[in-house]
């Protein structure tokens, strides 16, 4: 199941815009938190203890004492967070919410604790290197209906001058599909106390005391829930995103019965009553089955709740599914995919497409054109392939879709189901935990198919990644699909941005860690070697970022329809815009796409495909942001920095960094 079954969600384009810099990132946390009125999730590796990050929690700490019903959620890496004081209390600006962390103030901070660190292992390695074992590595951060998706921390260096990226979805659906997420894993981990001490109150066995049969709980727990959110986005995909509550009344997607504009599809305990009394009816069981229970007699299954739905013959009153947004639905892969592709009317890419006007609301609800305005209101500067953007771009285009042409009518004129005026943006979630048992490794091998499909329809693609330490698989791909682009005339359809060893953040932590940050550059060595061809060494392939005084962080995949070209870097964004057609998808999340993301650490990837000019430009200005620092490297410049101790160092830790 593990590898064959992600989630697809599809949202309206005009609700997705990209964050520009850090320290946007701060303000729009510190203020969509202070605002929040439902809940408020942060999930990350971890919080700093600088007087940035104990504003942002103050900030939480605000809303909480306007609203004492306001949902609090945090998931943080227990073994980056929980460092203890002299008192033997934990030490972090998270304690800020101790007033709340009593029961019946919908306040939780959870630690995950990576199994790969048993009971003699928790004892003898301690903070930082436990981290080597792998980490908590998602970064999600969700105000009411409002997600940033990120590969940054809630730290200084992630507020000021540490380049990542940040991707902001305002959808109710997503959000509570993400929320849900979070709480599976918050079920699944520690919990600070209201003493501010770190205790374990799961219903499932505690990592520590029993690490192989926790990754085997876990993976349950995770696979049902991944199960059960798909089941219930089906439902709203059907229905038309219409929720029919227990009062037997229809509401907005996003309504509960009284009216409020919060529908919660999020996780519940078995220890948490199900508030107010309601859906009760419609609990769903994603912890252990009745069978998997009897290994651990003592774990009561966890319940979470769907959105109710009317039975698929009852549609009075449900407004015509054509004009209605088609939210979301699961892939599913192999025999199931094959079993049910006839009842679910599904295209090759398995997600209805949303039906957004061309002229609507942008983000900030302003009225006009979305090729008119970027994400800071300033014009869009000229581009010579401005008249093009809107054309076809990407597989959704390039593959005959017939069966999204019947489930939404047949009055579609464009292919895949897609008028011409209408765009669309589809994000696929791919959750990965290598460290349970199996491995639930979602949409594994996904990633690579669909690059590899774009590089055979004669698309480019562009990678970046902070940490470069490629698997083998990865430059196996790499490999393939520079013979894609060799056969098909068009050079290097791949480029690959990373860090400069001067700009990785273990370079400015002193003489022993420089070590880490040179064994990366080892690391580009084998990807040199892997990419080499009858010419030698490719030379228009590899770039360092090296901006004074900043940091790289970011990692994510652009795909376009020509390379960006070698001598375009430097040059001004007018040029830039010139020169570069604006990206036609992206993946973005907390992977760096490394033996460590692929062996350790629990990741979520977003595949994102649009057809919206005003995302992709917003894409492309990632790409200048980003291209407008880095230089081309060669092999020979890579090699000379490194000693014969670096490639010792580096052949005995490269599955931990």
């Amino acid at each position: 199941m593990a590898d064959d079954t992600f989630l697809v969600c599809s949202v309206p384009p005009e609700n997705v815009r990209f964050l520009a810099s850090p320290d946007e990132f701060y303000q729009t946390l510190c203020k969509s938190y202070e605002s929040a009125q439902k809940r408020v999730v942060l999930a990350c590796l971890y919080v700093g203890c600088g007087e940035l990050e104990e504003r942002l929690i103050r900030s939480i700490v605000t809303a909480k004492q306007r609203n004492d019903d306001l949902t609090v959620d945090v998931l943080v890496d227990k073994a980056r967070t929980s460092r203890v004081g002299s008192s033997g209390k934990i030490v972090s600006p998270l304690t800020q919410l101790q007033p709340f962390l009593a029961p019946g103030h919908k306040t939780k901070v959870a630690l995950l604790h990576n199994p790969l660190l048993g009971r003699l292992a928790s004892k003898v390695v301690k903070s930082p290197f436990c981290e080597a074992f792998g980490t908590m590595h998602i970064k999600v951060f969700i105000s009411d209906d409002q997600c940033i998706i990120t590969g940054a921390n809630a730290g200084r260096e992630y507020f000021c001058d540490r380049y990542d990226r940040y991707m902001v979805v305002r959808d109710p659906l997503f959000a509570d599909l993400m929320h849900t997420i979070v709480r599976t894993f918050q079920t699944a981990s520690f919990e600070l106390t209201e003493n501010l001490t770190v205790e374990w109150h799961s219903d499932i066995v505690n990592p520590i005391q029993d690490n192989m049969l926790y990754r085997k709980q876990l993976y349950i727990r995770t696979a049902h829930m991944v199960s059960r959110c798909r089941e219930i986005l089906e439902k709203n995909r059907f229905h038309g995103h219409m929720d029919v509550n227990v009062d037997g009344q229809q509401h907005p997607a996003g309504c509960d019965a009284s009216g409020n504009e919060y529908s919660d599809c999020t996780a519940l305990s078995a220890k948490n009553a199900n508030p107010e009394g309601r859906f009760d009816s419609t609990e769903v069981d994603l912890g252990l089955s009745e069978q998997e229970s009897q290994d651990d007699s003592s774990s009561p299954s966890a319940t979470w709740r769907k959105r109710p739905s009317s039975d698929s013959g009852s549609q009075e009153g449900i407004t015509d599914l054509t004009g209605q947004q088609k939210r979301v639905t699961g892939r599913l892969g192999g025999e199931d995919r094959a079993t049910t592709s006839q009842n679910m009317d599904l295209g090759p890419d398995e997600a209805v497409r949303t039906k957004i006007p061309r002229k609507g609301r942008s983000i900030d609800g302003k009225m006009g054109s979305s090729s008119d305005t970027v994400s800071d209101g300033r014009p869009e500067l000229g581009s010579s392939h401005s008249h093009s953007e809107s054309d076809h771009c990407g597989l959704s285009y390039s593959v005959p879709d017939e069966a999204t042409d019947r489930s939404i009518g047949q009055d579609a004129t464009g292919k895949n189901g897609t008028k011409e005026d209408e765009y669309y943006c589809h994000i696929r979630i791919c959750v990965q935990l290598p460290f349970t048992d199996p491995p639930f490794m979602q949409g594994a091998t996904m990633l690579e198919n669909w690059l590899l499909q774009y590089a055979r329809a004669g698309y480019s693609a562009l990678i970046a990644t902070a940490y470069m330490n490629f698997t083998d698989r990865y430059m196996e791909m790499f490999k393939e699909i520079l013979d894609i682009g060799k056969a098909s005339g068009k050079g290097h359809p791949l480029q690959v941005v990373t860090s400069s060893p001067y700009a990785n953040s273990f370079y400015r932590d002193g003489s022993l860690k420089r070590n880490i940050a040179l064994f990366y550059s080892t690391a580009a060595t084998w990807l040199f070697k892997a990419l080499k061809g009858e010419e030698g060494y490719p030379e228009d392939i590899y770039l360092e970022y090296n901006r004074p005084k900043h940091t790289f962080h970011a990692k994510g995949i652009w795909v376009l329809k020509d390379r960006i070209p070698v001598d375009i870097a430097h040059r001004s964004e007018e040029e830039f815009n010139a020169a570069v057609e604006p990206p036609c998808a992206t993946v973005i999340g907390s992977s760096n796409y490394g033996r460590r993301s692929y062996g350790k650490d629990l990741e979520i990837t977003f595949l994102v495909e649009t057809n919206s000019p005003q995302i992709r430009r917003f894409m492309r200005r990632e790409l200048y942001q980003m291209i407008k620092y880095s230089e081309y490297v060669n092999m020979a410049g890579v090699a000379s920095r490194i000693g014969p101790h670096q490639h010792v160092i580096a052949h005995v830790l490269k599955s931990f960094l």
